[in-house]
């Protein structure tokens, strides 16, 4: 049985800032995050792990979950994410951990709005190719253009009319600048300054919303936690699927009994549990090493974690900052609980 390391959220940023003590360790986790971002500067490097630091719960709960779900052997687990996590007998987490979010760091929602343009010599002859009408005096097609919308854009270099179309096209891209830029132009970009140039020259207006990783792989909803973590499964050429629900407590009228037989039945039938608060909660674990008890989320922050079992007490236990961390049963309805499911692509195919 080998030992696993749980990812922690923290674990990353304090091996580099202790790169003497962990330059092995230090170099595979640079490795990964070169692969995905080549040309990643040391200080954004900094930036990205003292992010992780502060925000990367949903992403180590995803990678525990990874882990536990797809590690079968370690040529395998190479093939499927180009990396390996075993070593000694040991699988580290925290790679798989890393890997989601250097894929994910910098990723951003691009909107392209263009409009066709045509060109025409006169304000007749664009009427008559734009209405389908011939009208006898340029002040006659002009009104009527005008009443359906439709406007002149100035006068190109050759001295012809230019006319946009009345609905732009819109596009969508998910991505880097770099991979939306060789989606959309086929060419590369280093940087979202260089694509908005490129956008400014083609007449096409960009409207980018970037999306911080906090904001990504945080809150475990459908909308966001879902699509991220699909979007990491594809960009990693992984084929499995992921789906992620909510659990609602007041089905159970408050019976924590109720609660814990389904999701025992649950964990049986292959889910995955996560296990959330929102920002502010008043709920408390401890680690059992430590005898220490501690708030699970912040005034500003939840938390997130992956569900391992119950104790004998039937109280909750989860892996939290590379750790098992115990929540008593009494704070159970206060949680946030999600059934996860992990599935091959090929089994969906199928079931269908």
């Amino acid at each position: 049985m080998e030992k696993i390391i749980e990812a922690d959220q923290g674990r990353p940023y304090k091996i580099m800032r202790n790169k003497l003590l962990h330059g092995s360790e230090y170099k595979e986790l640079l490795s990964i995050v070169k692969r995905n971002i080549p040309n990643i500067t040391a200080n954004e490097i900094i930036e990205m792990f003292k992010s992780m630091a502060d925000s990367g719960c949903s992403s180590c709960m995803l990678a525990n979950l990874l882990g536990k779900e797809l590690f079968k052997d370690d040529e395998s687990f190479k093939n499927m994410f180009g990396f390996s996590i075993s070593n000694k007998g040991t699988l580290d987490y925290n790679k798989i951990l890393v890997d989601i979010y250097s894929k994910l760091y910098g990723v951003m929602k691009a909107k392209f709005i263009e409009y066709n343009t045509y060109t025409f010599k006169s304000i007749k002859e664009a009427a008559l190719n734009l209405l389908g009408k011939e009208y006898s005096d340029d002040m006659e097609a002009s009104i009527n253009l005008f009443n359906n919308g439709i406007k002149s854009d100035g006068i190109d270099s050759n001295g012809n009319l230019v006319f946009k179309s009345r609905e732009p096209k819109i596009t969508n891209y998910v991505g880097t600048a770099s991979e939306i830029s060789k989606k959309k132009f086929e060419i590369d970009v280093n940087s979202l300054e260089e694509l908005k140039q490129i956008c400014l020259s083609k007449n096409i207006n960009l409207e980018c919303t970037d999306l911080q990783i906090y904001e990504k792989l945080s809150g475990l909803k459908p909308t966001n936690f879902n699509f991220w973590s699909n979007y990491y499964l594809e960009k990693t050429n992984i084929d499995y699927s992921l789906n992620s629900e909510d659990i609602i407590i007041s089905d159970f009228n408050n019976d924590y009994n109720k609660f814990l037989q389904y999701i025992n039945s649950l964990v049986l039938e292959g889910y995955e549990i996560s296990v959330g608060t929102t920002p502010n909660s008043s709920a408390q674990m401890h680690n059992k090493k430590l005898f220490s008890w501690s708030q699970i989320s912040s005034e500003s922050s939840g938390h997130v974690m992956l569900f391992k079992k119950f104790n004998k007490d039937n109280d909750i236990v989860v892996s939290s900052y590379g750790e098992d961390y115990t929540i008593p049963k009494e704070f159970y309805s206060i949680l946030e609980f999600r059934k996860i499911k992990v599935t091959s692509k090929e089994n969906l195919i199928v079931k269908k």
